[in-house]
């Protein structure tokens, strides 16, 4: 499914990709690369507030994991 997610912000369909990320996070929601990505397509399209509450579903243990420093730094 994230590779798939990938494919989809690569061909510019991020609704389709933020759509997978959704799903992946509703089964497993501590995947940092899913919380990343999914904030990451918010912040990029002026959803910064929805960026930060992805953000904010982070694991205090993976909450510095270089996936989320990359989005936080947006």
């Amino acid at each position: 499914a994230m590779k798939v997610a990938a494919e989809a912000t690569a061909q510019g369909d991020t609704q389709t990709a933020a759509d997978i990320y959704s799903q992946v996070l509703e089964i497993a929601p501590d995947t940092i690369d899913a919380i990343a990505a999914l904030a990451g397509l918010l912040a990029d399209a002026g959803d910064l507030d929805g960026a930060r509450q992805v953000l904010a579903t982070a694991p205090q243990d993976k909450a510095s994991a270089p996936a989320i420093a990359g989005v936080q730094a947006k």
